[in-house]
Protein backbone atom coordinates (compact mmCIF):
# COMPACT_ATOMS: atom_id res chain seq x y z
CA UNK A 1 0.00 0.00 0.00
CA UNK A 2 1.34 3.58 -1.08
CA UNK A 3 2.04 5.93 2.15
CA UNK A 4 1.05 9.34 2.19
CA UNK A 5 3.50 11.64 1.94
CA UNK A 6 3.58 14.94 3.98
CA UNK A 7 5.68 16.61 1.35
CA UNK A 8 4.16 19.33 0.01
CA UNK A 9 4.15 17.78 -3.46
CA UNK A 10 3.85 13.74 -3.92
CA UNK A 11 2.02 12.78 -7.36
CA UNK A 12 1.42 9.50 -9.17
CA UNK A 13 0.79 8.99 -12.71
CA UNK A 14 0.29 5.96 -14.91
CA UNK A 15 0.77 7.76 -18.07
CA UNK A 16 4.42 7.02 -18.60
CA UNK A 17 4.51 6.75 -22.03
CA UNK A 18 2.91 9.94 -22.87
CA UNK A 19 5.35 11.92 -20.23
CA UNK A 20 8.03 9.83 -22.12
CA UNK A 21 6.98 11.26 -25.69
CA UNK A 22 6.66 14.54 -24.01
CA UNK A 23 10.59 14.18 -23.12
CA UNK A 24 11.22 13.09 -26.66
CA UNK A 25 9.87 16.07 -27.89
CA UNK A 26 11.32 18.34 -25.30
CA UNK A 27 14.75 16.83 -25.69
CA UNK A 28 15.09 16.67 -29.42
CA UNK A 29 15.85 20.82 -29.26
CA UNK A 30 18.46 21.57 -30.20
CA UNK A 31 20.99 23.40 -28.02
CA UNK A 32 18.59 22.92 -24.78
CA UNK A 33 20.41 22.67 -21.64
CA UNK A 34 17.59 23.58 -19.00
CA UNK A 35 14.07 22.46 -18.47
CA UNK A 36 11.85 23.64 -16.23
CA UNK A 37 9.18 21.75 -14.10
CA UNK A 38 6.11 23.33 -12.56
CA UNK A 39 3.83 22.11 -10.07
CA UNK A 40 0.51 23.96 -9.01
CA UNK A 41 -2.72 23.03 -7.56
CA UNK A 42 -3.93 22.85 -11.32
CA UNK A 43 -1.26 20.31 -12.76
CA UNK A 44 2.34 20.07 -13.82
CA UNK A 45 4.01 22.53 -16.68
CA UNK A 46 7.24 20.84 -18.68
CA UNK A 47 8.66 23.87 -20.39
CA UNK A 48 11.82 24.18 -22.66
CA UNK A 49 13.60 27.08 -24.60
CA UNK A 50 16.95 27.96 -25.32
CA UNK A 51 18.33 31.11 -25.03
CA UNK A 52 18.15 33.37 -28.32
CA UNK A 53 16.38 30.56 -29.74
CA UNK A 54 13.20 30.98 -32.01
CA UNK A 55 11.34 28.06 -30.27
CA UNK A 56 9.24 27.31 -27.34
CA UNK A 57 8.15 23.75 -26.11
CA UNK A 58 5.71 23.61 -22.99
CA UNK A 59 3.05 20.63 -22.19
CA UNK A 60 0.86 21.12 -19.36
CA UNK A 61 -0.64 18.41 -17.66
CA UNK A 62 -4.04 18.61 -16.06
CA UNK A 63 -4.62 16.51 -12.37
CA UNK A 64 -7.00 14.65 -14.08
CA UNK A 65 -3.24 12.65 -16.10
CA UNK A 66 -2.18 11.80 -12.27
CA UNK A 67 -3.80 8.61 -10.47
CA UNK A 68 -3.07 10.56 -7.44
CA UNK A 69 -2.32 14.56 -6.80
CA UNK A 70 -1.12 15.97 -4.02
CA UNK A 71 0.54 19.56 -4.24
CA UNK A 72 -0.04 22.39 -2.12
CA UNK A 73 1.74 25.48 -3.95
CA UNK A 74 3.45 26.68 -6.74
CA UNK A 75 6.34 24.41 -6.92
CA UNK A 76 8.94 25.39 -9.98
CA UNK A 77 12.69 23.94 -10.54
CA UNK A 78 14.74 24.80 -13.96
CA UNK A 79 16.51 20.78 -14.48
CA UNK A 80 19.18 19.64 -16.36
CA UNK A 81 17.64 18.41 -19.61
CA UNK A 82 20.27 15.70 -19.95
CA UNK A 83 18.99 14.40 -17.18
CA UNK A 84 16.02 14.06 -17.69
CA UNK A 85 16.61 12.48 -20.68
CA UNK A 86 18.73 9.62 -18.81
CA UNK A 87 14.94 9.01 -16.97
CA UNK A 88 13.26 8.99 -19.91
CA UNK A 89 15.71 6.32 -21.30
CA UNK A 90 15.24 4.43 -18.01
CA UNK A 91 11.75 4.45 -17.09
CA UNK A 92 10.46 3.78 -20.99
CA UNK A 93 10.22 0.05 -21.37
CA UNK A 94 9.77 -1.49 -17.53
CA UNK A 95 8.02 1.08 -15.65
CA UNK A 96 4.19 1.26 -15.44
CA UNK A 97 4.07 4.46 -12.98
CA UNK A 98 5.74 6.99 -11.58
CA UNK A 99 5.91 9.11 -8.73
CA UNK A 100 7.44 12.58 -8.24
CA UNK A 101 8.06 14.22 -4.87
CA UNK A 102 10.10 17.53 -3.95
CA UNK A 103 13.70 17.21 -2.54
CA UNK A 104 14.38 19.37 0.02
CA UNK A 105 17.26 20.09 2.01
CA UNK A 106 21.40 20.26 0.45
CA UNK A 107 20.03 19.01 -3.13
CA UNK A 108 17.16 20.19 -4.42
CA UNK A 109 15.22 18.95 -7.35
CA UNK A 110 12.81 16.32 -8.38
CA UNK A 111 12.67 12.83 -6.92
CA UNK A 112 11.05 9.75 -9.41
CA UNK A 113 10.38 6.27 -8.31
CA UNK A 114 8.33 3.64 -9.38
CA UNK A 115 8.56 -0.07 -9.63
CA UNK A 116 10.34 -1.46 -12.35
CA UNK A 117 8.60 -4.81 -13.87
CA UNK A 118 10.75 -7.00 -15.65
CA UNK A 119 9.73 -9.90 -17.92
CA UNK A 120 11.56 -12.85 -15.91
CA UNK A 121 12.92 -12.10 -12.27
CA UNK A 122 9.95 -10.15 -10.67
CA UNK A 123 10.16 -6.07 -9.69
CA UNK A 124 12.09 -4.01 -7.99
CA UNK A 125 11.83 -0.26 -6.68
CA UNK A 126 14.07 2.31 -7.73
CA UNK A 127 14.41 6.18 -6.75
CA UNK A 128 15.91 8.72 -9.39
CA UNK A 129 16.93 12.20 -8.63
CA UNK A 130 17.23 15.02 -10.58
CA UNK A 131 18.65 17.74 -9.14
CA UNK A 132 18.06 21.89 -9.51
CA UNK A 133 19.40 24.06 -11.70
CA UNK A 134 20.09 27.96 -10.24
CA UNK A 135 17.99 30.24 -13.10
CA UNK A 136 16.71 33.36 -12.92
CA UNK A 137 15.07 33.09 -16.71
CA UNK A 138 11.31 33.73 -17.28
CA UNK A 139 9.15 31.43 -19.33
CA UNK A 140 7.40 33.13 -22.52
CA UNK A 141 4.27 34.12 -21.96
CA UNK A 142 2.43 31.91 -25.00
CA UNK A 143 -1.10 33.77 -24.45
CA UNK A 144 -1.50 34.34 -28.34
CA UNK A 145 -4.91 33.50 -30.26
CA UNK A 146 -5.06 32.31 -33.25
CA UNK A 147 -7.50 32.39 -36.66
CA UNK A 148 -6.59 29.26 -38.63
CA UNK A 149 -6.18 25.71 -37.38
CA UNK A 150 -5.42 23.03 -39.19
CA UNK A 151 -5.51 19.16 -37.91
CA UNK A 152 -3.41 16.52 -39.91
CA UNK A 153 -2.40 13.20 -39.40
CA UNK A 154 0.94 12.57 -36.61
CA UNK A 155 2.11 10.05 -38.90
CA UNK A 156 1.92 11.90 -42.10
CA UNK A 157 3.38 14.48 -40.62
CA UNK A 158 6.20 12.63 -39.40
CA UNK A 159 7.01 10.52 -42.37
CA UNK A 160 6.80 13.33 -44.84
CA UNK A 161 9.11 15.84 -42.99
CA UNK A 162 11.28 12.41 -42.47
CA UNK A 163 11.31 12.23 -46.01
CA UNK A 164 13.03 15.64 -46.75
CA UNK A 165 16.74 14.82 -46.35
CA UNK A 166 18.82 16.21 -43.77
CA UNK A 167 20.69 18.02 -45.52
CA UNK A 168 18.03 20.13 -46.37
CA UNK A 169 18.53 23.15 -43.49
CA UNK A 170 15.09 24.39 -44.29
CA UNK A 171 11.89 23.43 -45.02
CA UNK A 172 9.30 25.01 -46.42
CA UNK A 173 5.67 24.81 -45.50
CA UNK A 174 2.67 25.58 -47.46
CA UNK A 175 -1.17 25.00 -47.04
CA UNK A 176 -2.97 25.17 -50.25
CA UNK A 177 -6.81 24.67 -49.74
CA UNK A 178 -6.79 21.13 -48.29
CA UNK A 179 -3.15 20.58 -49.16
CA UNK A 180 -0.02 20.28 -46.85
CA UNK A 181 2.92 20.20 -48.86
CA UNK A 182 6.81 20.27 -47.46
CA UNK A 183 9.79 21.14 -49.64
CA UNK A 184 13.45 20.65 -48.36
CA UNK A 185 15.85 23.84 -49.47
CA UNK A 186 19.26 22.76 -49.57
CA UNK A 187 22.37 24.69 -48.86
CA UNK A 188 22.41 25.96 -52.62
CA UNK A 189 18.77 27.38 -52.50
CA UNK A 190 17.81 24.99 -54.27
CA UNK A 191 14.57 22.45 -53.57
CA UNK A 192 15.88 19.36 -53.03
CA UNK A 193 12.69 17.32 -52.04
CA UNK A 194 8.91 18.05 -52.36
CA UNK A 195 6.24 15.64 -50.67
CA UNK A 196 2.61 16.68 -49.80
CA UNK A 197 -0.47 15.31 -48.35
CA UNK A 198 -4.36 15.67 -47.68
CA UNK A 199 -5.58 17.23 -44.46
CA UNK A 200 -8.67 16.15 -44.56
CA UNK A 201 -10.30 19.94 -43.66
CA UNK A 202 -13.14 21.11 -45.69
CA UNK A 203 -13.50 24.78 -44.32
CA UNK A 204 -9.66 26.53 -44.52
CA UNK A 205 -9.87 28.64 -47.42
CA UNK A 206 -6.50 30.57 -46.33
CA UNK A 207 -3.26 30.55 -48.34
CA UNK A 208 -0.30 30.18 -46.21
CA UNK A 209 3.81 29.46 -46.18
CA UNK A 210 6.33 29.31 -43.56
CA UNK A 211 9.81 28.51 -43.46
CA UNK A 212 11.34 26.49 -40.78
CA UNK A 213 14.80 24.84 -39.86
CA UNK A 214 13.97 21.25 -40.17
CA UNK A 215 15.64 20.75 -36.67
CA UNK A 216 13.18 22.16 -35.25
CA UNK A 217 10.14 20.61 -37.23
CA UNK A 218 11.79 17.07 -35.68
CA UNK A 219 10.91 18.20 -32.44
CA UNK A 220 7.22 17.61 -33.15
CA UNK A 221 7.58 14.62 -35.01
CA UNK A 222 9.46 12.93 -32.22
CA UNK A 223 6.20 13.22 -29.78
CA UNK A 224 4.34 11.61 -32.41
CA UNK A 225 3.15 9.17 -30.56
CA UNK A 226 1.65 11.63 -28.14
CA UNK A 227 -2.01 11.68 -30.50
CA UNK A 228 -2.63 10.56 -33.80
CA UNK A 229 -3.57 14.06 -34.70
CA UNK A 230 -1.18 16.99 -34.69
CA UNK A 231 -3.32 21.03 -35.02
CA UNK A 232 -1.43 23.68 -36.93
CA UNK A 233 -2.14 27.01 -35.68
CA UNK A 234 -1.27 30.33 -37.42
CA UNK A 235 -2.58 33.83 -38.61
CA UNK A 236 -1.47 35.57 -41.69
CA UNK A 237 2.10 37.75 -40.94
CA UNK A 238 1.32 40.94 -40.33
CA UNK A 239 3.84 44.28 -41.77
CA UNK A 240 4.88 44.83 -38.34
CA UNK A 241 4.59 41.37 -36.49
CA UNK A 242 5.05 37.94 -37.11
CA UNK A 243 3.46 35.67 -35.49
CA UNK A 244 4.97 32.16 -34.79
CA UNK A 245 3.31 28.70 -35.85
CA UNK A 246 2.15 26.55 -32.82
CA UNK A 247 1.68 22.83 -33.34
CA UNK A 248 -0.32 20.71 -30.73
Amino acid sequence: KRQKSTSALDVLTMNVKDFCNVLVGVCNVPNLEQILLEFSPSGMMIYGKPIESPVVVMSFWNTSMFATYHCTQSIRKWVSRDRMEILRKKIVKDVASLTIRELVGASDGFQFSGMRVYTTGGTCQFTFNVFEWVSTVEPVAMNLCYDWHVHTSSQKLHNNIDFIDDKSEFVSMTLSGRTLSFEGINDTGMVSEQISHETGESDIHAEFNSLFYKRYLKIVTGAQFLHKTVTISFNPDESDRVYPVLFS
